[in-house]
């Protein structure tokens, strides 16, 4: 009995299909399936573009909230150390007096002459002080500002302005080839000035010294950030935190190239006391 009741349940739909082909050949199907198919993508493009997508706002804002998402990612980032290591000393002497009724608006880097000096972040040259030193003149003031691609500002003073080694003293005979990186050299002999000149952060871009108002032989980079490219007009940073995570993470070059960084880290602790 259940077989019987079942019988008729299961041959409905053979006899419904059997008919609808009877109806419908197959390969008319497949045409009509096809014809469908092609206007339906014909359709789309204009579907599409007709969706409302959300609210929208003028390219200017978009384009400017876009640009200070980047600059933010590239913040927190954070930046490359911009000193070889092993360093002499490191202070946080941020908002120190110093002459002239000025305060600290930097941290000053410690390091013997001639140690590399490093682009922190991805940017530009805006300014090569000393760049127009002719060879064997005494110039005794080197720096160089870069505007970085994160919308900030970062300056290392006191490049190093005498022969290496000084054997005669601080003599102001180093040239712009002992105060710049040789890249920066080379494009300064092809382009007459390094303004405009893109480097990468990590990359070599100079020398410590103590050119400018350091006393002579306190190797050191005096570097700054700021807020915008305005040679701080906008503000500045301390940077001292942001050095200290650079270090932390490992973001730096040692005068030892295949160490890595915890065996950076390590050395630190033991050549370098870090002020708070």
């Amino acid at each position: 009995m259940l077989l019987r009741a079942r019988g008729p349940a299961l041959t409905f739909p053979l006899t419904v299909r059997r008919r609808h082909e009877e109806s419908f050949p197959m390969p008319v199907l497949r045409r009509l399936s096809l014809f469908l198919l092609l206007a339906v993508m014909a359709l789309l493009p204009s579907a599409a573009s007709a969706l409302p997508l959300g609210p929208t706002a003028p390219t200017s804002q978009v384009d400017g909230q876009t640009a200070e998402s980047d600059a933010a990612l590239d913040t927190e980032k954070g930046i490359f150390f911009p000193v070889r290591l092993p360093l002499n000393a490191m202070d946080n002497t941020w908002g120190a007096p110093r002459s002239g009724g000025r305060s600290h608006a930097g941290t000053d880097i410690l390091a013997p002459q001639m140690a590399p000096a490093y682009a922190t972040v991805d940017g530009e040259i805006m300014r090569a002080k000393g760049e127009d030193c002719a060879e064997g003149q005494v110039c005794r003031d080197y720096y160089l500002a870069i505007a970085g691609d994160d919308g900030r500002g970062y300056l290392y003073i006191h490049l190093n302005d005498d022969t290496p080694d000084r054997p005669n003293g601080c003599d102001g005979l180093g040239g712009v080839e002992h105060a710049f990186a040789p890249r920066l050299v080379e494009e300064l002999q092809e382009r007459g000035t390094l303004e405009g000149v893109r480097v990468e952060a990590g990359e070599h871009i100079g020398y410590t010294g103590s050119s400018g108002n350091a006393d002579c032989g306190v190797d050191h980079i005096h570097f700054e950030i700021w807020e915008g490219h305005d040679w701080g007009a906008s503000g500045r940073v301390n940077p001292y935190n942001e050095l200290v995570a650079a270090i932390d993470a490992g973001s730096t070059r040692h005068e030892v190239d295949d160490l890595g960084a915890p065996a950076t880290r390590a050395l630190l602790a033991s050549q370098l006391v870090i002020t708070q």
